[in-house]
């Protein structure tokens, strides 16, 4: 996909789950609101190589729309000592469609609709101290969809000095990524 940009609103709610009296359950519901725009294709060297001649033009791909969705999941961290958490999502269920979006000018048609998805992870904090803490983590995201497993994995580490200053480092579809927040 050479470019895409989704909007998306989410309204909804995160609460400590009312089921189970016990800490570390943390369950959501996600209503959102997505707005959705731009290329929304694959393209072989080929193709690239035909937009690039004039052959094709991209804006023959411009795809937009805007629709509603809904996620839930649950976060489970059954002991404080390195605070291990486990959570669980599915994310579009019953999927995700599109209606086209008429204030867009140039699009092709709507956006095409995004599959339910199953999503796993794992955090672990080897290190916290009350100043500084260090959080590991690992995830697969959409484990029920038929693409590559170095699309799905992903590891990653934060670094915090309490709420002033983080430092994340991982690896996400592949690459190397980083980041920093004040």
């Amino acid at each position: 996909i050479l470019a895409f940009v989704r909007f998306c609103f989410n309204i909804g709610a995160f609460w400590k789950s009312i089921i189970s009296s016990s800490e570390g359950h943390a369950w959501y519901i996600v209503l959102k609101t997505m707005f959705i725009g731009g290329v929304d294709r694959e393209f072989s060297i080929d193709a690239i190589a035909d937009i690039d001649d004039g052959v094709d033009a991209l804006e023959n791909y411009i795809k937009s729309g805007y629709g509603f969705g809904v996620d839930a999941g649950i976060l489970f961290t059954p002991v404080k000592f390195m605070e291990p958490t486990l959570g669980v999502s599915i994310t579009d269920i019953g999927g995700t469609s599109f209606q086209e979006l008429d204030a867009v000018a140039d699009t092709t048609g709507k956006a095409s609709p995004i599959l339910p998805s199953v999503n796993i992870g794992l955090s672990l904090k080897p290190v916290k101290t009350s100043g500084l803490y260090l959080m590991t983590t690992m995830d697969m995201h959409s484990i029920n969809q038929p693409y590559s497993f170095s699309q799905k994995f992903n590891l990653g580490a934060e670094a915090g000095v309490g709420q002033i200053f983080k430092a994340q480092i991982g690896l996400h579809d592949g690459y190397f990524t980083a980041g920093m927040q004040f």
